[in-house]
């Protein structure tokens, strides 16, 4: 990470890009209408987020009904709030709209498996390479189309659009860190797990968006299972 970190190039995701620009270049041979589809997905966000999430292929959470089914069926699961063991945070602000819809914080206070896995991969690689003893601050994960409603009221950055969030797989990161090795760290990161196609991230005013690949499962045996989740 160090002797990489320091070249200040893309270095570190140069293998991934020249697998990505083979990629490309197959479908255009074989199939170029799907290379289209992928472009036209690619340029309807500031990140490669529906390329990854699809809105018309993506099961979304509609209201408090399919939030509720998808807890009791563990199709979303909590975030665990032990910092020293998982080094991220969970802001004490996240659900802070529930009340208002007559709902509990908890309700909107959980990710999908695959992006609690990756979550839980990213914040442990960020320490190990960063050295910081302070933990990432996860500040929003999964919301319902009325939570989404009420955010976009208070927040000028929610957008009125389609939503990660309202899929489970999406999950924000306050732009506040304890040293600038934690940040190059993070940063690093955000660049290897893009390149390899498992998220595609975005950096707003207060906070780093991430929306997570379903191909993240890879890690759910090694995150979750092990933690008895």
């Amino acid at each position: 990470f160090i002797l990489l970190s320091r070249l200040g190039d893309d270095s570190p995701t140069y293998y991934w890009r020249v697998l990505a620009a083979k990629d490309i270049m197959r479908l255009y041979r074989e199939d170029p209408d799907r290379l289209r589809d992928l472009d036209e997905l690619h340029k309807s966000k500031a990140s490669a987020e529906e390329v990854l999430h699809p809105r018309l292929l993506t099961e979304r959470f509609a209201d408090r009904n399919d939030l509720e089914e998808a807890w009791e069926s563990h199709a979303l699961l909590p975030l665990p709030h032990d910092p020293r063991r998982y080094w991220f945070g969970v802001d004490e602000t996240m659900g802070e709209l529930a009340p208002r819809l007559g709902l509990e914080k908890q309700l909107y206070r959980g990710l999908r498996p695959e992006a609690l896995a990756l979550l839980m991969y990213l914040a442990q690689r960020v320490h190990e390479y960063g050295g910081a003893t302070a933990p990432l601050v996860v500040t929003s994960t999964v919301r319902d189309d009325p939570y989404q409603a009420l955010l976009r009221e208070e927040n000028s950055e929610a957008t009125s659009d389609y939503s990660l969030h309202t899929t489970g797989y999406a999950f924000d990161i306050r732009r506040r860190y304890e040293s600038t090795a934690q940040a190059r760290a993070f940063q690093f990161m955000l660049d290897d797990l893009a390149a390899r196609g498992l998220i595609a991230w975005v950096r707003e005013p207060a906070a780093i968006h991430v929306t997570v690949s379903t191909e993240a499962d890879a890690l759910v045996p090694y995150f979750l299972e092990s933690r008895g989740g």
